[in-house]
């Protein structure tokens, strides 16, 4: 069983026993003066100070094999106790470390390149967390400290080294640029947030140093309460909500990874750049799903021999444990991700075996893929990426009893496999729809269970063909007990979830109200995305005023809305144009043709 443990602010400072000892001599930086005099050493130790404790070597990170269970930690910390944690997770020891307040975004991001440079870690420093950082100094055993600006607090050992960057936050890039020798910079962006984000990455990457923007920004001095800003310009805000981008830095090589809710600005860069001065890897996430992030589990899972120990900071819900192993382990959904959403589905449906139930059987799999790519294709006008589907109808309701009595007609895997497996190989998603006759859903879909385990396949009920015990197909339109929906939910969403699947697609056909009963009582659950598609044909007039009176309140309601257009039996032949698909309100998530 995996170690899982979640942190508070009475973190147990045990670990500050034992410093590394490797045998190589610290390598202070050349405090030399810099372009604008500003460079101080402060309070080196004096001559009757006991000698500097035996130095480590920065190729001393901690290491942590890849295991089946790794060692899984949760926090939900300020910036300074994350930087602390983030360096615990990390450095053994470090002959050099370096510390910035967190009262400014940009000096933070020319900090964490200036530590990256010299593969030590970055601590993030604040008037409540001077012990907790001094704690950490004292583990790490430096021979030499650099603050980045002059208002961060800390305590330090007195045989320690303390060499103290002062001024502006662009006289301190200059600085850093300088004593880093960095041989080109990188501009941080006029607004920060995601953008300081990726800059800095970038920059880390490319062993760049950073300058500020040309708007000036307010230098803080937080020591004591008597101190005041020096406001040169508005100033720039740590923590800017905005849509998290896929963003890791570091190789991952220790095993060591770190994931940070991107709306954490300071704490991912202390993240980024500790992990890339120790061989660790950084991602961001968002910790309201982690599965919203692709790029964070494409870190995770480029570790050789998988990851060790993983450190996540955010908030936390409580379905973090089981998105984490989603991230860590499955397969993507086809155009990348672990949640169906956002994107536009575009569906050709209908039987492999026939014709006559839909425009899908018209060809062999392989003619379906080419047309169904050039049908999403079509939708190139849409803001958001289309994915090619195949929607099968898998159990196919018919006139007579059968064997089983149930009026319906099951798709044997011989049938329905060769389009889940050229569905993978092509990128193509697949759905599984059923039409029970006089069966249940539930008892349909788990029939397809070992189907349903691939990533890129999802389900589909049609209650218009959910008979009564003594109704036939085509002699009325059948229904559904939303208890019977929430069964399928409950079933499908613990598939998912107990074999750490990506979000499934769960559609629910529509062209009557009394079709889904009870509608408001279905579920949803976040393994899941439900969709309701309004399915019905005939005069397009007549359709839109169906999608209205379905669709109303849309606002309120937990799923997402579809539209089907029928190539024979609309009027016009064919439906709507793509065009006007995309001009629905609410915006329509799916499409199919039949």
């Amino acid at each position: 069983m995996r170690t899982l443990r979640r942190h508070t602010l009475a973190l147990a400072f045990s670990l500050i026993a034992t410093a590394c000892v490797s045998g190589s001599d610290s390598t202070p930086i050349v405090t030399g003066a810099s372009p604008d005099g500003s460079i101080v050493v402060g309070d080196t130790a004096p001559p009757d100070t006991p000698p500097l404790p035996p130095s480590c070597t920065v190729d001393t990170p901690v290491v942590r094999a890849g295991a089946p269970n790794p060692s899984i930690e949760f926090f939900n910390e300020e910036p300074g106790l994350a930087s602390v944690h983030i360096s615990q997770a990390t450095f053994e020891c470090a002959t050099q470390v370096v510390i910035v307040s967190d009262a400014d975004l940009n000096r933070v991001a020319i900090a964490a390149v200036l530590a990256a440079a010299l593969k030590a870690p970055l601590l993030v420093g604040s008037t409540t967390t001077a012990g907790i950082i001094g704690f950490e100094i004292e583990r790490l055993a430096p021979g030499q400290i650099i603050a980045v600006g002059d208002d961060v607090t800390f305590t330090a050992p007195e045989w320690t080294e303390i060499v103290t960057l002062s001024g502006s936050t662009s006289n301190l890039a200059v600085q850093i640029n300088a004593l880093a020798e960095f041989d080109s910079t990188i501009p941080l962006p006029a607004v920060p947030g995601a953008a300081t984000l990726i800059t800095a990455v970038n920059a880390l990457e490319t062993r760049s140093g950073l300058t500020p923007p040309a708007v000036p920004t307010t230098t803080t001095t937080p020591q004591s309460s008597d101190q005041t800003s020096t406001t040169t310009g508005p100033p720039v805000p740590l923590e800017i909500e905005f849509e998290v981008p896929s963003l890791s830095a570091g190789t991952g090589e220790t095993g060591v990874a770190i994931l940070v809710d991107g709306n954490e600005s300071a704490t991912a860069l202390a993240a980024f750049a500790t992990a890339t001065a120790s061989g660790a890897v950084a991602s961001l996430v968002d910790s309201r799903d982690l599965r919203a992030v692709p790029g964070a589990g494409r870190a995770l899972q480029a570790i050789s021999g998988g990851a060790g120990s993983i450190q996540i900071f955010g908030e936390i819900t409580i379905d973090s444990h089981w998105q984490l192993d989603v991230i860590r382990s499955a397969e993507e959904l086809p155009g990348g991700g672990f949640l169906v959403l956002p994107r536009l589905f575009v569906a050709l449906y209908g039987n492999p075996t026939t014709t006559a139930l839909g425009a899908l059987g018209e060809q062999s799999p392989a003619e379906a893929v080419t047309r169904v790519k050039g049908m999403a294709a079509q939708f190139a006008a849409a803001e958001v990426p289309t994915l090619p589907t195949f929607e099968i109808i898998t159990t196919v309701a018919a006139g007579n009893p059968g064997g089983d009595g149930n009026y319906s007609n099951e798709m044997g895997s011989e049938i329905i496999q060769p389009w889940i497996d050229i569905g993978a190989q092509q990128g193509v998603y697949v759905i599984l729809d059923l039409q029970p006759g006089r069966s249940d859903f539930l008892s349909q879909a788990m029939r397809y269970e070992q189907e349903l385990l691939n990533p890129h396949v999802g389900l589909a009920l049609d209650p218009e063909w959910r008979l009564g015990p003594d109704q036939l197909p085509l002699q009325q339109i059948g229904r559904v007990e939303a208890t019977e929906v929430n069964q399928v939910i409950e079933w499908l969403a613990n598939l998912v979830r107990e074999n750490d699947l990506p979000q499934k697609v769960l559609l629910l056909h529509q062209f009557r109200d009394f079709m889904l009963q009870d509608r408001e009582t279905i579920q949803a659950r976040p393994e899941l995305q439900l969709i309701i598609q309004m399915d019905g044909q005939g005069a397009v007039s007549d359709k839109y005023v169906t999608w209205e009176f379905l669709t109303g309140g849309w606002q309120d309601h937990p799923w997402r809305w579809g539209w089907k257009n029928f190539y024979d039996e609309d009027r016009p032949a064919g439906g709507i144009p793509p065009s006007d698909v995309l001009q629905l309100v609410p915006t329509a998530v799916y499409v199919s043709y039949q």
